[in-house]
């Protein structure tokens, strides 16, 4: 998964109506070096995503002490450890979905969720839509 921040402002004609979007997408923390910096901690979420990860442990494996690798982390990623974990496992979810047809509860396991109502709670907050809305808008045909 690879994150990046969008901004968009809205193209409107003389009479004020908007006519289109025009936005810029670029890849978070442009100008760190976040292979430097955080890799080993992000190395080890994006390999152990699906099993329990404590953040004392990531911060160590950054050389970091906790509070400096919270504070690095959320102005890179602008989000705590701990969200951006819940971010891969939807995303995992997010291809289960779209790439399998196991059921919600297998999907909930595979991905690190403690049960299918967790994956549902997760997944619709970050999504904005629930698991099967999402399965059958993206099914592989």
């Amino acid at each position: 998964v690879d994150w990046s921040s969008t901004s968009k402002i809205p193209l409107r004609a003389p009479d004020g109506t908007i006519k289109a979007i025009a936005g810029v997408t670029r890849p978070f923390a442009s100008g760190i070096d976040i292979d430097r910096e955080l890799g080993p901690a992000l190395g080890v979420m994006k390999e152990q995503f699906t099993s329990t990860i404590k953040i004392p442990e990531l911060a160590k494996e950054a050389g970091l002490s906790l509070s400096a690798f919270e504070r690095k982390f959320k102005k890179i990623f602008h989000m705590t450890a701990r969200s951006y974990i819940r971010h891969l496992r939807v995303h995992e979810a997010c291809y289960l979905l779209s790439q399998s047809s196991h059921q919600l509860v297998e999907v909930a396991h595979r991905c690190g969720f403690s049960d299918q109502s967790h994956l549902s709670r997760e997944f619709s907050r970050i999504m904005k839509t629930t698991p099967l809305t999402y399965r059958r808008s993206h099914r592989a045909r």
